[in-house]
């Protein structure tokens, strides 16, 4: 099925999650096959932080925000380039307990390396995660991880 999905996880006792995923992947001509997995956010933040990223030919870069509460959230997206600086999205909202998903190649543009922060506008809490496809000279996958709070 073709769905965007993210999932909120909560107990009384003390768990670790992890979010394994294999995927036949294709998206404006890249195509990719593989899996990864990624561990659960340990908790939401106001503000997270991405260290690298690459919207170069045969890499896809994406940004998914989860807004865990029952109302809207307000956020606002950072890209920090090696090639030009700073670039910033207007704000996003996040409906109600529900997911956003960025392409961040397509609101970057072609060609960039670099970082990524998302913070939010509003007064609550989120999480993100930063997953990437690619083929590159004929090495196919993909790879994700959580945001990192300051």
């Amino acid at each position: 099925m073709d769905r965007d999905v993210s999932v909120h996880l909560i107990s009384t006792s003390d768990f670790l999650a992890e979010r394994p995923m294999y995927f036949s992947y294709g998206y404006g001509g890249l195509t990719a096959r593989g899996g990864d997995c990624v561990i659960g956010a340990t908790t939401a933040s106001h503000e997270l932080r991405f260290a690298e990223g690459y919207t170069g030919s045969g890499f896809n870069q994406w940004l998914c925000i989860q807004n865990p509460y029952d109302y809207a959230a307000t956020i606002r997206v950072k890209c920090y380039t090696q090639e030009e600086g700073y670039k910033e999205t207007e704000p996003l909202v996040v409906p109600a307990n529900s997911r956003y998903t960025l392409m961040v190649n397509e609101y970057v543009g072609p060609g960039y390396q670099l970082s990524c922060e998302i913070s939010n506008v509003s007064s609550d809490s989120f999480v993100a995660e930063r997953p990437m496809y690619f083929n590159y000279n004929g090495w196919d996958g993909g790879h994700t991880v959580v945001g990192c709070p300051p």
